[in-house]
């Protein structure tokens, strides 16, 4: 029950995945909801703590040809530019909260497609995320959208066809905060 939810989303150049662009996390964390906790799905996403970084070294890659790319258009909160050493320090201690009593809580990792951020976090970031030893449970949206009969168990499913389902739009998807926000409200509307 004390379990912090953290869905997260990394945002690469088209054309060199090399250059992580952008990072969001979304932090869902129990002992901030309001109390006492509504059944409404809002009321409880509003508790919300949301990030949106973009990577210094490489801010000025912008996605244009592939898939067009809206790093400046985060709408939930403040953008903030770090070097790489400092996103891998927040998102290592976005992963590693603790209690009061030092001890590290468990977290439940929520996102799209979750194993291309385990992957892209491992290998650029050089943070094993598997390894801090706090989560203890994956929710991908895509296998949820699979297990409530949305999508063919053989297929994809893009975030804006998993949101357009439950009449939701964002005018600008590919922005790596607006994306996980946004995957965080899905994973909460289908369970």
């Amino acid at each position: 029950q004390d379990a912090v939810i953290v869905s997260l989303d990394a945002e690469w150049y088209e054309h060199d995945d090399n250059f992580i662009t952008e990072l969001g996390a979304s932090v869902l964390d129990p002992r901030f909801i309001s109390q006492p906790i509504s059944s409404s799905a809002w009321d409880i996403l509003s508790s919300m703590e949301n990030h949106h970084v973009r990577i210094k070294p490489h801010a000025h890659l912008i996605n244009k040809d592939l898939c067009k790319g809206y790093p400046e258009a985060f709408q939930f909160g403040w953008t903030t530019f770090v070097h790489v050493d400092e996103a891998r320090a927040m998102l290592h201690d976005i992963f590693t909260r603790r209690d009061e009593f030092g001890n590290l809580r468990p977290v439940i990792f929520v996102g799209h497609a979750i194993d291309n951020d385990y992957e892209i976090i491992k290998s650029r970031f050089g943070l094993d995320l598997q390894q801090l030893g706090t989560i203890v449970a994956t929710i991908d949206t895509q296998v949820l959208a699979v297990e409530h009969g949305l999508i063919e168990p053989s297929r994809k499913m893009r975030l804006s066809i998993l949101l357009a389902k439950y009449n939701i739009e964002e005018p600008y998807l590919h922005n790596a905060g607006n994306d996980i926000v946004c995957t965080m409200i899905a994973a909460f509307l289908m369970v």
